[in-house]
């Protein structure tokens, strides 16, 4: 037998002969080996993945057809179980927590946001890389777990799902929250309303606050506005901050006829009702006793009150329903999304308009309305304390907890709503594609047979339709007959007047946020009994911005209304005006546009329009044919 060659090590290594150990030489020699270092979660998932790569790439061949992708998948899955271990401190290569997968996507679509499609194809490596786990048997979780894993990748991961940054509460002493919450100047001027509300004030049938007070009222909350009538123009709810640079010059003070008006009153009321700390009957509205002891009680006592109010009141703010119905979801989102990553770092105002899913080359007028919505809410937080920084957007350390209370509820609102809207809105604007829906009309027994004519004031060329309907129809169906007739969305406010728009008696939805002291339930009164007598006419107003006046007329009546195909349109002329494009004007200047090659914005608007290369706007054209398809729904 040959002898083993010696190691050839270096000196300074080599033992000393002297003082040698009275221990067995093996043993001596298991000391003299250093000891292999433990491997980290980390080295184990790679070896593991790297131990049944082939396996893998046989299978995904065989899946996908697709041999040259199997790496590929697989390094992106190498990714996620990196990520995953990095947030569990365990090897995860075969069982991967679905908490774990769903905060990793949300990392995935914040890092490649100024990609689009990069985090869906990591979601897609990554689902199909559980899938081969289940297929192999290598997941060594439950059943439970693959499910509730395997369920976090399939969801349809867009700008409402993706996951939100963890909301960051510092810890505060009781004291430390008084006097956080005391210098906010939303509480601030949620005292001097409180005070002067007083021992109750007088409130109409929905609950707000009276005609004659809405002055004073608002300027308790720092709002200057001028108190008008019904025959007042209409105006969109105010942002509520605004302040003349000279509160002496009268002409720059907007009159409201609405508390709703008034945007930051609104929402105040709305969350002191929340939050218990006013109580209302049919005719009066009182502070609780919660109220007093937000005024005048110890400090546990205005800490729980404050911090229940600030809550409501970031609530009603996220969820504000005087945004355009199909955004708000989104404006929700967005202001979300900005309030939990500000309680932890600064988020930059003029980066807003980044943190919209689509590229900014992508981005439609609709994105911009949701950026705008969003900042004008976030302006407003900042204004009342709820928020700090002069180019970014903080969370005040005492608010961080009351933000943390409505994520739940705020995200659970967008993707409920967002779920009901239908985008299909949103693809032809164009009128004709009315989605009102109602169940019928009331024709009663020896009703008459009215003829009406239905006319939008101010269009060139004029825009009417005649239409014959039984004089028992209740004004909320006829609301609908016209919704369909002039092919409206039903997306907007709308009302029913006597004597001239907003004028008169008025009639309206019975809505509690929007009926005013003397309004009428619109679905309680037929129009036989509105134009009864010498009464021949009717307005309806719908889009109290763009402010749609329609006129209505009655024509003629005919004494036998048992026919069954009421309501008909028997004549019209003009094409109905888009939605939401500026009211009478603003459609007539679209129209130019859109079939003037040379105006500056006649792209922008055919584009908006969604017109085809050849297709132009004929003003003039109607199909009554069509008008009668919808209007058959309520017969």
């Amino acid at each position: 037998m040959s002898k083993r060659p010696k190691a050839n090590r270096p000196k300074a290594n080599r033992p000393k002969t002297k003082n040698k150990s009275s221990k067995p030489k093996q043993q001596r020699h298991l000391q003299a080996v250093p000891s292999t270092p433990k491997p980290t979660a980390e080295e184990r998932d790679k070896h593991l993945i790297d131990s049944f790569a082939p396996d893998f790439i046989e299978w995904f061949s065989l899946e996908t057809n697709d041999p040259d992708g199997a790496m590929l998948c697989l390094n992106m899955a190498q990714i996620l179980v990196e990520m995953c271990s990095e947030l569990t401190n365990e090897a995860t290569a075969t069982s991967l927590p679905a908490w774990a997968v769903e905060e990793a996507i949300g990392s995935a679509y914040s890092a490649t946001a100024d990609e689009p499609g990069a985090a869906e194809a990591f979601v897609d490596s990554w689902h199909t890389y559980v899938h081969y786990l289940q297929d192999s048997g290598r997941w060594t979780g439950s059943d439970e777990e693959f499910a509730e894993t395997h369920s976090v990748l399939s969801e349809d991961w867009d700008e409402h799902d993706v996951p939100l940054p963890n909301v960051d509460v510092p810890e505060l002493s009781q004291s430390e929250e008084a006097i956080g919450f005391s210098q906010l100047e939303l509480i601030h001027r949620t005292n001097r309303l409180l005070e002067w509300l007083g021992t109750g004030q007088q409130v109409t049938q929905t609950g707000a606050l009276r005609r004659k007070d809405i002055e004073a009222a608002a300027a308790c909350v720092g709002v200057r506005v001028k108190a008008g009538n019904k025959s007042s123009p209409a105006l969109e709810p105010l942002p509520g901050l605004e302040q003349t640079d000279d509160e002496s010059d009268e002409s720059t003070v907007p009159t409201v006829r609405s508390m709703h008006d008034v945007l930051l009153l609104s929402t105040i009321w709305a969350a002191l009702n929340a939050a218990g700390l006013i109580s209302m009957t049919s005719t009066t509205v009182k502070p609780t006793a919660q109220a007093e002891q937000w005024l005048y009680g110890g400090v546990p006592e205005q800490v729980n009150q404050y911090r229940d109010f600030v809550t409501s009141f970031l609530l009603q703010t996220a969820v504000a329903d005087d945004v355009f119905e199909p955004l708000r979801p989104a404006v929700a989102s967005l202001m979300l999304m900005v309030l939990t990553a500000g309680t932890s770092e600064p988020v930059e105002r003029s980066r807003l308009d980044d943190l919209m899913p689509a590229p900014e080359e992508e981005r439609d007028m609709f994105n911009t309305l949701i950026v705008g919505f969003a900042t004008d809410r976030l302006e407003q937080l900042s204004e009342l304390g709820l928020l700090t920084g002069k180019d970014h957007y903080t969370v005040t350390p005492v608010v961080a907890q009351c933000v943390g209370a409505i994520v739940d509820t705020v995200r659970d609102f967008a993707l409920a709503a967002d779920d009901d809207f239908d985008d299909e809105f949103f693809d032809d604007p164009f009128a004709g594609s009315s989605s009102y829906t109602l169940d019928g009309i009331t024709n009663a027994p020896g009703a008459e047979v009215w003829q009406l004519k239905i006319g939008l004031r101010g269009s060139k060329p004029p825009i009417w339709r005649r239409i014959l309907v039984p004089s028992s129809i209740r004004l909320n169906e006829l609301h609908g007959v016209i919704q369909l007739s002039f092919g409206w969305m039903d997306a907007h406010m709308h009302l029913f007047s006597t004597d001239g728009p907003y004028r008169g008696t008025v009639y309206r939805p019975a809505h509690p946020e929007f009926m005013e002291e003397g309004d009428v339930d619109e679905s309680a009164v037929s129009l036989g009994e509105v134009l009864s007598g010498t009464a021949r006419k009717l307005i309806y107003v719908y889009d109290f911005g763009d402010d749609w006046i329609h006129e209505i007329q009655l024509e003629d009546t005919k004494p036998d209304a048992a026919r069954k195909d009421l309501p008909i349109c028997t004549a019209g002329r003009g094409a109905a005006p888009v939605e939401d494009s500026g009211g009478i004007q603003g459609w007539m200047d679209k129209v130019e546009a859109a079939n003037d090659a040379s105006h500056e914005e006649h792209r922008d608007i055919r584009e908006w329009l969604g017109l085809a290369p050849s297709e132009t706007i004929d003003p003039k054209a109607l199909d009554v044919d069509e008008i009668n398809f919808r209007l058959s729904t309520l017969q």
